[in-house]
């Protein structure tokens, strides 16, 4: 089973930062780790140039908000049973919410981080950014995002893993945490999305040959992705390889939706600045749009990879 000792909460108190407790709290006693919940104290309102301007005492302010997140934490947690679970409550300064965690998962090395996200798209997600997408761009450890209640019912967790896979190496990590979550008995379905290429007409004037044939493109890729998922995943686990048409990042949340999967596990290769907005980033796109959890891994940073895969039921 996967290395997991230390599992971090964010938490800004509001109801989708909420529906990650459950299933943070449940990752946590499954593996025997400990529970860190974190909330970042921060003022929005502050003038970096003139801080006294706005707050004459400013560290008043500062020491009534961290009262008041103490407050909340108390209560925030306790609404759910976790006696059970050595529970670490931190609250910590910073300008923004997401150096405030990551500073927090390398300081206190944590595993992986479970935390909400509000799931927006469109100009809302331009304007506002996400927390949960920096994170994700920067954690050094794997990061689970949940945007609805889901994962932490009754029942084993996860019972049904959707892991897409292409042809990178990043997917291989991504395919290797799937098959240790996947070892405990969870039924797992690996995915590819063809993205077909949109050639405008005039280009096609004469030339069949650019037409697009989407079952000779699910034939050629399928035997592919058959060798490379038994080499990757084995023989010893129940899998089954599925091929899709569409957007990438849309297609794998609408499948897993389909599916009734209640963990999509992939991997991200991290791009940021420039790279990211020219090139988009599929996994922002899942966490964006999909109804239950999303693990998302790297191929560099911390591994929690363990060398035997001797499942865990969560």
């Amino acid at each position: 089973m996967l290395r997991i000792r230390q599992v971090l909460y964010p938490t800004d108190f509001s109801e989708p930062a909420a529906y990650a407790l459950p299933l943070a709290a449940r990752i946590a006693e499954g593996y025997g780790a400990e529970l860190h919940a974190l909330h970042a104290l921060i003022l929005h309102a502050a003038d970096a140039v003139e801080a006294d301007r706005l707050f004459p005492r400013m560290e008043d302010a500062l020491e009534e908000l961290d009262t008041w997140a103490a407050r909340r934490m108390s209560s925030h947690l306790g609404d759910h049973e976790l006696d059970h679970l050595v529970v670490h409550e931190a609250r910590e300064r910073g300008i923004s919410a997401a150096p405030v965690i990551l500073e927090y998962a390398e300081a206190h090395d944590i595993d992986v981080i479970v935390m909400g996200t509000h799931g927006r798209r469109g100009l809302r997600h331009l304007l506002m950014g996400s927390v949960a997408e920096e994170v994700v761009r920067h954690a050094p450890c794997p990061v689970i995002t949940v945007r609805s209640d889901s994962g932490g019912g009754e029942g084993k967790w996860p019972g049904h893993i959707v892991a897409p896979l292409d042809f990178s190496e990043a997917s291989e990590t991504g395919l290797a945490y799937a098959r240790e979550l996947a070892a405990s008995g969870a039924k797992l379905d690996l995915l590819h999305v063809i993205e077909p290429v949109s050639v405008p007409d005039p280009y096609l004037t004469g030339a069949a040959g650019f037409a697009f044939d989407a079952d000779a493109a699910r034939d050629s890729v399928r035997h592919a992705l058959e060798e490379r998922a038994l080499a990757l995943v084995g023989s010893d686990l129940e899998w089954e390889i599925h091929i899709e048409l569409g957007r990438a990042s849309s297609r794998i949340a609408e499948f897993a939706a389909e599916r009734g999967a209640d963990l999509v596990v992939m991997a991200s290769h991290g791009r940021t600045g420039v790279d990211r907005v020219l090139l988009g980033s599929v996994a922002s796109g899942v966490i964006r749009r999909a109804e239950m959890p999303v693990m998302i891994v790297k191929p560099f940073g911390k591994n929690i990879l363990s060398d035997a895969t001797s499942g865990t039921t969560l």
